[in-house]
């Protein structure tokens, strides 16, 4: 919030597959149509699954699957999403699930 308020252009990246939480954090839970799982099976453009927070200028959530298991996103396909996000944002912030299992592999990975 503070680097959109800063006129940076931010995105939140939730990869907690399974038990995403950010959306709520962040009060955008009713907003959400796609997610990170369906832009990385090519079920919809990523432009379509950011969740723009319409309360500061330049700052967008990727969420993450709800019904999904944490297995559904392998670690080259995050690298590959934030990659392309370096494209279009200053600023990736990625919230990891807690453990170093698969999902925490996979949030790394595009570090």
């Amino acid at each position: 919030t503070a680097l959109a308020l800063l006129g940076k252009k931010v995105v939140l990246v939730d990869t907690d597959i399974g038990l995403r939480n950010l959306d709520v954090v962040l009060g955008l839970e009713n907003r959400i149509v796609y997610d990170l799982v369906d832009v990385i099976e090519g079920t919809c453009r990523l432009k379509h699954a950011l969740v723009k927070d319409k309360r500061f200028e330049g700052e967008y959530l990727l969420p993450a699957a709800q019904t999904r298991d944490k297995t559904a996103v392998n670690p080259e396909q995050m690298i590959q999403l934030t990659n392309t996000l370096r494209e279009e944002f200053d600023y990736i912030l990625i919230d990891c699930p807690a453990g170093i299992e698969h999902g925490f592999r996979n949030a790394i990975a595009g570090a």
